[in-house]
């Protein structure tokens, strides 16, 4: 389990850049539309768990909703530009992250690991979904 203040933390600042975090534990098992439904993530953040970053819809858990917040930002931001989070001065594509013990994993094309501490910082960064 991932320390209560940290994730917190997390699910604050995504959320505040207007994005929801989805479990991908169970993503094969149960495949898109179901992940969706039934795998909104929730306190505490589970370590070793990949998370995926979708636009908050006005229903989280419908396939529906989330896929078209999802092309709404995609034609806002551009097809060929996915949304990014800058970790240094670099901007990286990312579509979510793996919290670890003591440091994050972010799913970028390169994968990034860095420490909560900069890991907070580069969610300011993150586009707002909204």
């Amino acid at each position: 389990m991932l320390q209560e203040t940290i994730s917190k933390d997390i699910l604050a600042k995504v959320q505040s850049k207007g994005w929801n975090l989805y479990s991908m534990k169970r993503h094969k098992e149960l495949g898109p539309d179901e992940t969706i439904k039934q795998c909104l993530a929730k306190q505490p953040l589970e370590v070793e768990t990949p998370y995926a970053l979708l636009p908050v819809a006005e229903d989280p858990t419908d396939p529906a909703q989330v896929m078209k917040a999802l092309e709404k930002l995609g034609d806002r931001l551009g097809r060929d530009n996915p949304p990014t989070i800058t970790v240094g001065f670099e901007p990286r594509p990312v579509t979510g992250f793996t919290p670890m013990e003591d440091h994050v994993k972010i799913h970028t094309p390169e994968g990034t690991y860095v420490n909560y501490e900069t890991f907070l910082s580069a969610l300011d960064s993150i586009v707002d979904a909204r």
